[in-house]
């Protein structure tokens, strides 16, 4: 969890001196270019950067790019160490890995072949993260909560407001995001909703969860609300509570009017274990102190 806030301030490092200056070297080549080449060449130099031929400064076109393209690239490989954070299995954590290294080596290995294979390759990349950019904005910021409320506890703990808890989507609901961010809310005719906005920063929208029963779960990390469809048996969870609202659940339960608060099937299963050696642990001091009162009598 560490990770993820030393990776972004690494990438808030780069995107403020390493890309400008890549993208400066970039234009006063193109620059270099322009001013050796023939004045034939020039026409057709022109014709395919036009803004060149009337003394553009490129640096002006070169540097927004290449910042909103480390952008993109940067959220989608950070998202990746977000699936490494909540991945609770070794082997899919070094996959991850090695496939993240996988691309960047691609990157060298495609322009030590061809310098404009390597310049296609990265735009490939360029666009595939720009088409996962809103999933990988999602995420980050999922797992960017979730590591702050397990690192600095404390400090989560003043933010907790149990009539409007902060909480994720679970699935995708009513043209809502899995993984967006927003506040379960209860509204005057007391239907439950979740509310949020869009980027963080645009207008905010409210919809309406589906009609049926819900319950709370409890985690080892997390609490949970669970919902049953009328006409179904089954419980599916919709909306991830942050973990700063561990042991709130009663809180969340009351205001909301739900009824159910669930142990959790893993949580139960550590309560059974440590229910289990206590008892064990018990019972040997009990035989210890039954065996040195025999004795002594």
């Amino acid at each position: 969890m560490a990770e993820l806030f030393e990776n972004k301030v690494s990438g808030l490092v780069a995107s403020a001196s390493f890309v400008p200056f890549v993208a400066t070297q970039m234009a006063q080549h193109f620059d270099a270019t322009q001013a050796q080449i023939s004045p034939a060449a020039h026409l057709h130099y022109a014709s395919i950067i036009p803004i060149a031929a009337i003394g553009f400064d490129l640096r002006l076109l070169f540097i927004p790019l290449g910042i909103a393209a480390f952008f993109v690239v940067w959220m989608t490989s950070h998202a990746i160490n977000v699936l490494i954070e909540v991945s609770p299995f070794g082997f899919v954590d070094s996959m991850l890995k090695i496939f993240k290294v996988s691309m960047l080596g691609l990157v060298v290995l495609s322009y030590l072949i061809n310098p404009y294979f390597g310049a296609a390759i990265s735009l490939l990349i360029v666009l595939v993260a720009a088409m996962l950019a809103p999933s990988a904005f999602r995420l980050t910021v999922f797992g960017t909560l979730f590591a702050s409320d397990t690192i600095i506890p404390w400090r989560a703990r003043r933010f907790v407001t149990p009539t409007e808890a902060h909480a994720f989507m679970a699935r995708p609901l009513a043209g809502v995001p899995a993984r967006t961010y927003g506040r379960l809310v209860r509204s005057p005719d007391g239907t439950i909703c979740f509310s949020f906005r869009p980027w963080l920063i645009l207008s905010r929208r409210t919809v309406q969860l589906p009609a049926g029963t819900l319950a709370i779960s409890k985690g080892i990390n997390f609490p949970s609300l669970l919902h049953s469809p009328e006409t179904a048996d089954s419980c599916t969870r919709i909306i991830l509570f942050l973990p700063r609202y561990r042991s709130h659940e009663r809180a969340i339960a009351d205001h909301f009017a739900i009824s159910d608060i669930r142990e959790s099937s893993l949580t139960k299963g550590f309560v059974a274990a440590k229910a289990w050696l206590t008892e064990t642990l018990n019972t040997g001091k009990a035989k210890h102190a039954e065996l040195q009162n025999t004795r002594s009598a």
